[in-house]
């Protein structure tokens, strides 16, 4: 017979412990899958919330250098149209209205993101999909920068 945390045991018996250390769903008998499926969501939840709070940040942090004027004409960074590029004063009015916008636009999922921490999410699989997609919001200010440009 051996002994283990001062307890006698047998080799071929179970070793049992005193506490039951367990997730509740599991020592309730309820399906793991149950018990899984509901902390997937949780983390699900915690993951579109940080996605959206991050990808707003980044757009503000991106669109103030366009609003400040500090970006110059260039082929990679800032509001570009065919319209931006007909002269220095066209790409410096598009980036700084086509920058507000942004910025503007990044604040609804800033909050978006925010909220995303206390909806409930589990089990409301359209609501996660409206959220996972809220940073398609984007896709508003571009417009609204194309149209000023073409008025320009």
């Amino acid at each position: 017979m051996t002994q283990i945390s001062g307890l006698p045991t047998n080799a071929s018996s179970p070793v049992h412990c005193q506490e039951d250390v367990r997730p509740d769903a599991i020592r309730r008998n309820q399906p793991a899958g149950r018990y899984f499926k509901e902390k997937q969501m949780e983390s699900t939840a915690i993951t579109l919330a940080i996605s959206n709070i991050g990808v707003a940040l980044l757009i503000i942090g991106i669109s103030i250098p366009l609003v400040m004027g500090k970006i110059p004409m260039n082929p990679v960074y800032g509001i570009r149209f065919r319209k931006s590029y007909e002269s220095e004063e066209t790409w410096y009015r598009v980036n700084r209205y086509g920058g507000k916008q942004l910025i503007i636009w990044s604040i609804p999922l800033l909050g978006i993101g925010l909220l995303s921490f206390f909806l409930p999410l589990k089990g409301n699989g359209l609501l996660t999909t409206l959220i996972a997609c809220a940073p398609l919001i984007v896709l508003v200010p571009a417009c609204l920068s194309y149209f000023y440009a073409k008025k320009l």
